[in-house]
């Protein structure tokens, strides 16, 4: 019986000095700050050699609000906020080890924060135990609160703006910025001016296809009046008459009346719109011809006239049709037997080319924007209403395309674009042709890069002899008014 109260005695004294030696605790470095403010929370265990810690609960760190203040109806409960923690650190002294850690917290709202015990648990061989920190208050406050000294009702008015005098030093930077930008204009101006000057050259020389009928009927009133036929010289009155005659034929209809026989031309002419009611005459004129020079035959006068008067009528009766432009053309310069004639070149007004550019501006963008509005609804946009990184490609794939054709295919193709059309201009060659595709399309690329430097590169149409733009002398290209 002895043994057994020995037993017990021993075990609740064994109790009595566990508790004794296990000691949790948690202590603030201040338990009053300012909003905003940082505070430490020091976290430690005491215990025997005999025991570990097996876990720390924290989790009542994580929603920590504070008391709502009954004196301030309006301000929420604010959050206690864990900025930064240690890592769990173990001591050792002796029969006796320290478990410990640090955590910095802060809250962004006044009020009194109520931070709960902590739980510690513990094991001794087959035994566990829990012990609880003790519990804490922390205290944050406003500033302006915590400063007695601070009056809000005798708070000054906000005083305005002083302005301060303006020194010569304040202006500097404008001057400086204006003054290179003049310098850079200036520079850009006069590389502009010398290469016009080297790039100027000759008028280019146009040559006119001159009518057919306009050189036969010079020939036959030459013929006239050289009376050749009065003077006795049948044969050579004939030849040359029919000569012109057989010329005007081949230049009027592209047939080769030169080389063909009376017969051979006569079944030409069955080809061709050529009046049916002059064949006749054209077979009297050719026979007689032939008769003249190989049967040495000698024609009465009046047949002598009645075949000139023929031969003029047959040229009238057929000659094309020429348009404005060629009756002025030919008016300016003087009847001749040449086939062709040079005509001095029209150059472009510029205040015409300045209200092509205008509409083929107006027209080129309407146009293109149509297609831009097709590709925005067939890519689609973001989620933001911006336009997505494939359809900015895309549209600037399709512009540079787009100014392709309108600028460079319709220059190579018919020299003009809508604009020039409706202004009545033409882009060619020094040779009076059209540009190649290469040319068009080097053309155009200078005129986008004008864009981006004031359009400066324009200047020379206003005084050079051909009305060349920069963009005009690298394709060795003038605008002149559209000819027929």
């Amino acid at each position: 019986m002895r043994s057994l109260y020995t037993i017990i005695g021993c075990f609740f004294f064994g109790l009595l000095s566990l508790n004794a030696q296990l000691n949790v605790s948690a202590t603030l470095g201040n338990s009053k700050i300012l909003i905003g403010d940082q505070v430490n929370l020091h976290i430690e265990a005491n215990y025997p050699g005999t025991f570990e810690v097996l876990s720390v609960d924290l989790s009542v760190m994580d929603s920590i609000f504070s008391e709502k203040n009954p004196s301030k109806p309006g301000i929420d409960p604010g959050l206690l906020e864990i900025i930064q923690q240690t890592e769990w650190e173990t001591l050792s002294n002796g029969n006796t080890n320290t478990y410990r850690k640090d955590v910095k917290i802060t809250a962004w709202q006044e009020g009194v924060y109520f931070i709960p015990p902590i739980r510690f648990i513990f094991k001794s061989g087959a035994n566990s135990r829990s012990e609880l920190t003790n519990k804490l208050t922390l205290l944050v406050s406003s500033p302006i609160e915590a400063n007695e000294a601070v009056d809000t009702i005798q708070i000054a008015p906000i005083k305005g703006i002083v302005a301060e005098e303006w020194r010569f030093s304040d202006f500097l930077p404008v001057i400086y910025t204006f003054g290179a930008v003049i310098l850079i204009i200036i520079a850009v101006i006069s590389l502009i001016l010398y290469i016009a000057r080297r790039k100027q050259g000759p008028p280019p020389i146009q040559l006119v296809q001159r009518p057919a009928h306009e050189i036969a009927l010079h020939k036959l009133k030459t013929l006239k009046a050289q009376e050749l036929w009065q003077k006795g010289n049948f044969k050579e009155y004939q030849s040359q008459l029919t000569y012109i005659i057989r010329e005007y034929i081949e230049n009027r209809y592209q047939k080769p009346a030169l080389e063909s026989t009376t017969n051979q031309i006569l079944n030409d002419l069955k080809e061709v719109d050529f009046p049916i009611n002059l064949v006749e005459k054209m077979r009297e004129m050719l026979q007689l011809a032939d008769m003249v020079k190989f049967a040495k035959a000698t024609p009465p006068a009046e047949s002598n006239i009645k075949l000139m008067d023929e031969a003029e009528e047959i040229v009238r009766a057929t000659k094309k049709e020429l348009s404005e432009t060629e009756e002025e053309q030919l008016k300016a310069t003087e009847s001749g037997t040449q086939g062709t004639f040079m005509l001095p070149t029209q150059y472009a007004h510029s205040g015409k080319r300045f209200i092509a550019a205008i509409l083929d501006n107006i027209i080129f963008h309407l146009s293109f924007s149509l297609i831009a509005f097709i590709l925005s609804l067939l890519i689609g946009r973001d989620e933001y209403g911006r336009p997505t990184l494939l359809l900015i490609l895309l549209l600037i794939i399709s512009f540079i395309a787009y100014g392709l054709y309108y600028y460079a295919y319709l220059h190579s193709r018919t020299g003009q674009t809508p604009g020039k059309k409706i202004m009545q201009l033409q882009l060619v060659n020094a040779d009076g042709q059209h540009i190649s595709m290469a040319k068009a399309s080097l053309r155009f690329f200078i005129k986008m890069i004008s864009f981006f430097i004031l359009y400066l590169p324009f200047l020379p149409i206003l005084f050079t002899t051909q009305k060349q733009g920069l963009h005009d002398m690298v394709a060795n290209s003038i605008v002149v008014k559209k000819r027929a």
